[in-house]
């Protein structure tokens, strides 16, 4: 990888005052897919494809497919050469219609894909890698995961402890071409209907067309403060990573093990004044797996917060967190930012758009742009724009959430706002709400993981907003034999053995307000197994005197209930079984 010049771009950018997007890697066309790339190996029930990229010197590698297609059953990995990590399965489930797909970064210089696709959609399956990002910052650095400033306080260190459920919805944005990073956080809504909108700064999408050569100094679109549609299709192109915390305080090993990732968003809103970018994501977080992601609270009071906290994303490290012990401050006058050294390039936030707050513990850095500032009431109230470098104590200044929100008591907007540049139309549609809370998404949970005519199972319904209404809905080899607002009684309909799904469907009580529902689903094995459910895992190739073991691989796990009859060549011998290998 020729990395000429990014040295010289990261020192630039370092000299600016405006916080350009945090860079980590440099990315390279490519045209890999299942035609010209990779090896086909033959499996019990279907194929398995593999190809292994490598880029020497890599901290890490992500990918992003311009296109990428999966039927149902078919599922991708993607795991590093010393299978410490993995991302996967990647499943239909996951691919947005667009089938434009970005990876999360896998830690190494070589990073190995295997598809699996079953017999019965052989052929189905689309796959181009269209751009393979060289990481030359390393985010995994043992006891830092990244070079952010030491002073940073981890999430799970004891300032956080008061914070918990408010991290559950903060989220690691990397930009649409796979090379910088922000912050951002998922928000509540006034009909609670869990819309995934994600709050960020304005200045993550300002930053010109060419979003593989940014020039702050040279480009007029950069920081204009006009988004371009294709500045506009960049942003819609972003990965929201969730709950990348490290679980002790202090960093260290192990890496955080589960995070979840999701694919491309619709931008809604944004304006310059404030610095503040609203996207609703394509994908709604935890509909189908229980991801611990919560939705924020937020306030549009006009009252400035007297203490709090911001929790954010610098420099690609793990969750932060930075304590606010003393009241903000409006900017009573313009703040300028500079775009360019030298030649000198600026511009400027109005009076009364910004809270100045003094960080007392930890500070900020690039890639915590647009992370939530919170209030005392664990609220949102604003997001990162920019500040002073240095730990604490240090001066940062916030786009004020009261003013981005835009919108009057009675719906209609004042001069030079609109639904574009305001947070209001897309938070409520009671224009009289001021604030939310933090909001815990509903989970599904089964009693059984099968069910056949004869027998039941019973699948449970947690966290729905108090009011809401639910009804209960399954595919026709299922039939309810009851339900409640908080569970239901199925048990195979006698037709169509195979991957039931279970739908849980949300509504709020005030239909002529809150219209949009929301479906949860989870799936469960109706009837006997067939035999495309099943595959069977195991070497190959074998040698004569050598054991060898092969794992029976079924729908949601070995079950106490299962039996397993095993069959083999003729001039083979059966040393042993253990349930289902």
């Amino acid at each position: 990888m020729d990395l000429t010049g990014v040295k010289e771009d990261e020192q630039r950018e370092k000299n600016d005052v405006m916080p350009t997007p945090f860079r980590f890697g440099k990315g390279v066309e490519v045209d890999y897919n299942l035609q010209n790339s990779g090896e086909w190996f033959s499996i019990g029930n279907g194929r398995v494809w593999k190809l292994k990229i490598s880029s020497k010197g890599a901290y890490s590698i992500n990918l992003v497919f311009g296109k990428l297609a999966l039927p149902r059953g078919a599922t991708l990995y993607l795991y590093n050469e010393e299978r410490t990590m993995s991302f996967g399965p990647i499943t239909s489930r996951d691919v947005p219609s667009s089938g434009r797909f970005m990876s999360d970064l896998l830690e190494g210089e070589t990073v190995v894909l295997e598809l699996l696709e079953p017999k019965v959609s052989e052929n189905l399956s689309v796959v181009q890698i269209s751009r393979v990002i060289h990481a030359f910052k390393d985010l995994f650095i043992p006891n830092l995961f990244g070079d952010s400033n030491p002073c940073n306080i981890d999430i799970n260190c004891s300032q956080g402890n008061n914070w918990q459920e408010e991290s559950d919805g903060v989220a690691m944005i990397i930009l649409g071409n796979g090379e910088r990073l922000c912050s951002g956080a998922l928000l509540n809504n006034g009909c609670q209907d869990f819309a995934p909108t994600v709050l960020s700064a304005f200045h993550c999408v300002d930053i010109g067309d060419n979003i593989n050569n940014i020039d702050p100094c040279n480009d007029a679109q950069f920081g204009n403060g006009i988004l371009t549609p294709q500045e506009i299709g960049n942003a819609e192109n972003w990965t929201f990573r969730f709950q990348y915390k490290t679980p002790t305080c202090n960093g260290g090993e192990p890496h955080p093990s589960i995070y979840y990732s999701f694919q491309q968003a619709t931008f809604r809103a944004g304006w310059f004044d404030t610095d503040f970018v609203l996207l609703e994501m394509n994908q709604r977080p935890g509909t189908n797996v229980d991801t611990g992601i919560r939705y924020l609270g937020w306030d549009r009071a006009v009252a400035a917060l007297t203490s709090g906290a911001t929790i954010h994303h610098p420099v690609g490290d793990v969750m932060k967190i930075s304590v606010i012990n003393n009241a903000a401050q409006s900017n009573f006058a313009q703040i300028a930012w500079t775009l360019c050294v030298n030649p000198l390039r600026q511009n400027f936030s109005p009076a009364n758009t910004h809270w100045n707050v003094t960080l007392n513990q930890g500070t900020a850095q690039g890639g915590s742009s647009g992370g939530p500032l919170f209030n005392q009431d664990r609220r949102v109230v604003g997001q990162l724009h920019g500040g002073l470098d240095g730990c604490a104590p240090v001066l940062k200044s916030y786009g004020r959430f009261d003013v981005s929100w835009g919108m009057n008591n009675n719906g209609t907007f004042p001069a030079g706002r609109n639904p574009n540049n305001s947070l209001g139309p897309w938070l409520t549609n009671n224009p009289t709400i001021t604030n939310t809370n933090t909001l815990a998404i509903p989970t599904l949970v089964r009693s059984t993981n099968s069910v056949c005519t004869g027998t039941s199972g019973t699948v449970s319904i947690n966290n729905v907003p108090a009011g809401h209404n639910v009804a209960w809905s399954t595919t026709s080899n299922l039939t309810i034999v009851s339900s409640n607002n908080s569970s239901a009684t199925i048990r195979h309909s006698g037709s169509g053995n195979g991957i039931g799904t279970v739908t849980a469907t949300l509504s709020n009580p005030n239909t002529g307000l809150c219209p949009v529902t929301v479906d949860f689903s989870t799936d469960i094995q109706a009837g006997p197994f067939q035999t495309s459910n099943i595959t069977v895992s195991g070497t190959a190739g074998v040698c004569k005197g050598t054991l060898y073991t092969y794992t029976a691989n079924v729908p949601f796990g070995h079950q106490s209930e299962y039996s397993y009859s095993w069959t083999y060549p003729s001039n083979w011998s059966f040393q042993s079984q253990n349930t289902f290998f």
